[in-house]
C-alpha cells in the first residue's frame, strides 16, 4: 500500500543529492556529469537542480557550472525545464573579444582619418549610444574591421556568435521568444553588441527592448568595407545614434568628410536605405562635396548580375538622391582607358550624365538632368561623345569595380544623348516660364503663342546642345512650342524618333516625330511679323520686371500699422492659436517660424538658412524686407491670416495695410474701412522645391 502522501498508481521520487551530479577532485569541482543532469531533469528534480553547490569559487548554481565547463546544451536544458536560479552573467563564455580572438592582430588604422586613443574623440568617431546609458565592451577602443575584413571587432563578434551558448541565445532572440532565464545588465549588453556587429537585426531589436544598458565602443566608418555599414544599420535598429559623425576615405579622392546620413545612403542598397531612412537624422539642405573631383558617383552604379553584361546606372537610386540629402551633380565617376600607342591604363573623371549616355540609358540621362548634372565638358570626353554620335565604336577598357571592358553601343548612346538634350531644354524652359511666364501672360492677356515666342527667345540655350551638336534634333520641339512648322531634316544615324517627349511638354506633336505639325495659317504668320517690335519690347520688359507671383505661390505680405504691437505678434507667433495650421506646416518640415536669422516678422513657409539668398535677392530688385512688418506665406494663406486678424482684433487696433512694390515710397497712413483687405501681395518668391511646394509648367 502506497504512502498516504503519494497518489495511488505512482511511485515517490527518491531524494536527489545535487552534489552527485558533479565531479570532485580534492574538494574541487572539475566537471559536470551532463547525462546525470539530463536524467534528473527527465525525472522532475527541478527543485533539487535549483540548489547551490559548494565549490572552490563559493556557492554556485549548476547552470553556471554547466556553462563554465562547456556544456551549453545542458545549461540550456536546465533553463528550459524550469530550474530556478538560471541567470546569465557576464563571466559566462560568450566568445572572444577582438583582443582574445584567434585571428592575429594587424595594424590597419592607416585607412581611417581618426587616430583617437582613450577617451578622446573627433568628428570621425563616436560612441553610437549615450555614455550614461551604456557599458564599455572589452574591445571598445579597437577598430571594427581591417581592409580585408578578417581582423577587428566584427570578425571577433562572428567568432563569438558561433559558440554554442551565444548561437542559441541569438537564435532564440531572433524568433522573438521570451528568454527562459534572466541575464545581468552587462551580459545582455554583450549579447546586444554581438548581435549588432554581426548584423543580426531581429536579435538586436528584441535584445534592445530587454537590455538596461547599451554596448559602448568606438565607431569609425569608411567607404571600403561593407561589414561596418551592415553593423551600423543594425545599430540604428537597436536605437543607436551617430550624431555629427563624418566619413572619409583615401579611395574616393574626396578630401572632406561626408556626413553620416548621406554616407549611409551611398553605401547602402536602395531597398536597405529605404528601410532605415526614418531612423536617420533629417537634413534640410543637400550635402555637396567641395571638390567635384571625387569618385562618389560610383555608388550609383549597379554591380553586374549577368555574365556578359557590365554595370548600369541605378535609376531609382539617382531619383532618391535628393531625398537622401545628396546633390548628385557634384558626384563623379572614374573611367579607365588606354591611350593610343601606350601600353598603360589611364583614367579620367566624368559625370553621371556622361555615363548614362555611354551606357545607353535615356531614363537615367533624364533623371541626371533633373538633378542639374551637366557633361564633364573636357576635350577628351567630348571627343568620345562626338565619336559615338557619328556612329563609331568606343571601348572603355575598365570602369569602377570591374575589369570587364565597356563597349559603347552607338545607337543606344545616341538615343540617350538626345534624351539628355531634350531634358535640359525642358529644364531651361521650365525655369524661364516660372520666372517670366505670369508677367508675360498678364501683358499679352493670355495670348499663349506670343508668350511662348518670347520665352523661346529669352531662355538660355543648354550647353549640351552645342557640345553634342543636338540643335537639329530639338528644333521640331521648339517649333511646336512657338506654333511654327517643324523643319524637315534628312534622316541621320542619330535618329531620336523613339525618344519620348519629356513630361510637361506640349501635347501637340511628338518630339522627334518624322511627321511635320499642321501648317500654320498665313494670317497667323503675318500677325507674328507685324508684332515683332512689340515682342522685343515685351522681352526687354520681362527681363527687367520681377514677377508678381511664382509657381510655388509664395508671396510677401506687409502690415503697415501697429505691426509691432504685442497683440498682433501674439496672433502671428502663437503656435496653438488661430494660425496653428501654418505653424504646423513649417514645424513638420523641420524649420522655424521665427528663427534668429529671420529677415522678416514671420516665416509661414519652410525656409532654411541656406536659402537666405532667395530672400536677399528681393532687396536687390527693390523690395526692402523688414523685420517688423513683413510676412512670408503662401498665396492661399492670405484669407487664413486675414480672418485671424479680423476675428481677434477690433478695427481700431487692427493693422493698416497697403500695397507696395519695388522702390516703394511710403505715404501717410489712411483710415481703413472695416471690409478693406488686410493683406496685399507684394511680389512672388522663387523657392527651392525641397521645401515641399511643387512647380508647374505653363
Amino acid at each position: 500500500m502506497g504512502s498516504p502522501d503519494v497518489p495511488c498508481g505512482t511511485t515517490a521520487m527518491e531524494p536527489l543529492d545535487v552534489r552527485s551530479l558533479v565531479l570532485y577532485q580534492e574538494d574541487q569541482i572539475v566537471g559536470v556529469k551532463e547525462f546525470h543532469v539530463a536524467k534528473a531533469l527527465l525525472e522532475g528534480h527541478q527543485e533539487e537542480l535549483s540548489q547551490l553547490l559548494p565549490s572552490q569559487w563559493g556557492m554556485v548554481h549548476l547552470f553556471d557550472l554547466c556553462l563554465w565547463f562547456g556544456h551549453a546544451d545542458t545549461a540550456w536544458a536546465l533553463a528550459l525545464r524550469g530550474a530556478e536560479g538560471c541567470v546569465l552573467e557576464d563571466h559566462h563564455n560568450f566568445g572572444p573579444f577582438y583582443r582574445d580572438s584567434r585571428v592575429g592582430s594587424v595594424g590597419f588604422g592607416y585607412r581611417y582619418f581618426c587616430h583617437c586613443q582613450g577617451w578622446n574623440m573627433c568628428e570621425y568617431c563616436c560612441w553610437a549610444f549615450p555614455v550614461d546609458q551604456g557599458i564599455w565592451m572589452g574591445d571598445w577602443d579597437e577598430d571594427l574591421v581591417d581592409v580585408w575584413g578578417s581582423v577587428g571587432a566584427i570578425p571577433a563578434a562572428h567568432e563569438a556568435a558561433a559558440t554554442p551558448l551565444t548561437r542559441a541565445m541569438l537564435d532564440l532572440c531572433s524568433c522573438d521568444m521570451e528568454l527562459p532565464f534572466s541575464g545581468s545588465p552587462k551580459a545582455m549588453a554583450r549579447l546586444l553588441d554581438i548581435a549588432i556587429l554581426t548584423g543580426n537585426q531581429k536579435a538586436a531589436v528584441n535584445l534592445a527592448k530587454k537590455c538596461q544598458l547599451r554596448p559602448l565602443r568606438r565607431w569609425k566608418l569608411d567607404f571600403v568595407n561593407n561589414q561596418c555599414w551592415q553593423a551600423a544599420r543594425t545599430a540604428l535598429w537597436a536605437g543607436a545614434d551617430f550624431p555629427d559623425l563624418m566619413v572619409k576615405s583615401f579611395y574616393l579622392g574626396c578630401d572632406e568628410g561626408v556626413p553620416f546620413p548621406p554616407a549611409m545612403f551611398l553605401m547602402s542598397k536602395l531597398e536597405d536605405w529605404q528601410e532605415i531612412r526614418h531612423l536617420l537624422p533629417g537634413r534640410h539642405d543637400l550635402w555637396r562635396p567641395r571638390n567635384s573631383d571625387n569618385e562618389l558617383g560610383k555608388f550609383f552604379l549597379e554591380r553586374p548580375q549577368w555574365p556578359d553584361g557590365g554595370k548600369k546606372l541605378a535609376l531609382d537610386k539617382i531619383r532618391a538622391a535628393e531625398d537622401a540629402g545628396v546633390e548628385i551633380r557634384f558626384c563623379s565617376v572614374s573611367i579607365y582607358f588606354e591611350e593610343e600607342g601606350e601600353n598603360y591604363v589611364n583614367f579620367t573623371l566624368v559625370t553621371l550624365v556622361d555615363v548614362a549616355i555611354w551606357y545607353g540609358q535615356p531614363d537615367c540621362a533624364k533623371a541626371c538632368v533633373d538633378g542639374g548634372i551637366e557633361l564633364r565638358g573636357d576635350d577628351r570626353t567630348l571627343a568620345w561623345h562626338q565619336r559615338v554620335l557619328r556612329g563609331e565604336s568606343l571601348r572603355l577598357e575598365r570602369s569602377c569595380w570591374e575589369d570587364l571592358p565597356v563597349d559603347v553601343v552607338p545607337s543606344e548612346a545616341q538615343i540617350a544623348a538626345a534624351a539628355a538634350g531634350r531634358a535640359w531644354l525642358k529644364r531651361s524652359w521650365k525655369s524661364e516660364s516660372s520666372q517670366k511666364g505670369i508677367v508675360l501672360h498678364q501683358m499679352f492677356k493670355g495670348r499663349s503663342s506670343s508668350v511662348q515666342e518670347i520665352l523661346t527667345f529669352s531662355m538660355p540655350v543648354p550647353k549640351i546642345l552645342d557640345q553634342l551638336d543636338l540643335r537639329e534634333h530639338v528644333e521640331d520641339w521648339m517649333a511646336t512650342i512657338c506654333g511654327r512648322p517643324a523643319p524637315v531634316h534628312a534622316a541621320t544615324e542619330c535618329n531620336t524618333a523613339n525618344v519620348e517627349d519629356p513630361e510637361g511638354m506640349q501635347d501637340s506633336g511628338e518630339a522627334g516625330s518624322s511627321a511635320s505639325p499642321p501648317p500654320v495659317p498665313a494670317e497667323t504668320v503675318d500677325g507674328h511679323v507685324k508684332t515683332n517690335d512689340d515682342l522685343m519690347m515685351a522681352l526687354q520688359a520681362s527681363r527687367d520686371q520681377v514677377p508678381a507671383l511664382n509657381f510655388h505661390g509664395v508671396c510677401v505680405f506687409r502690415l503697415t500699422r501697429l505691426a509691432t504691437s504685442a497683440h498682433v505678434s501674439d496672433i502671428l507667433l502663437n503656435a496653438s492659436g488661430p494660425l496653428a495650421s501654418l505653424h504646423q506646416r513649417v514645424l513638420e518640415a523641420g524649420c522655424q517660424v521665427d528663427p534668429e536669422w529671420n529677415p522678416v516678422k514671420v516665416l509661414f513657409i519652410p525656409i532654411t538658412e541656406a536659402q537666405m539668398d532667395e530672400l536677399i535677392s528681393l532687396a536687390e530688385q527693390g523690395y526692402e524686407l523688414n523685420k517688423e512688418d513683413h510676412i512670408l506665406a503662401l498665396q492661399e494663406d492670405e484669407p487664413i491670416i486675414t480672418e485671424a486678424l479680423r476675428s481677434h482684433i477690433c478695427n481700431k487696433n487692427r493693422p493698416k495695410l497697403k500695397k507696395v512694390g519695388p522702390q516703394f515710397q511710403p505715404d501717410e497712413d489712411v483710415q481703413m474701412e472695416e471690409n478693406d483687405p488686410l493683406l496685399v501681395r507684394e511680389t512672388g518668391l522663387r523657392t527651392d522645391s525641397s521645401v515641399g511646394f511643387p512647380s508647374y509648367s505653363l
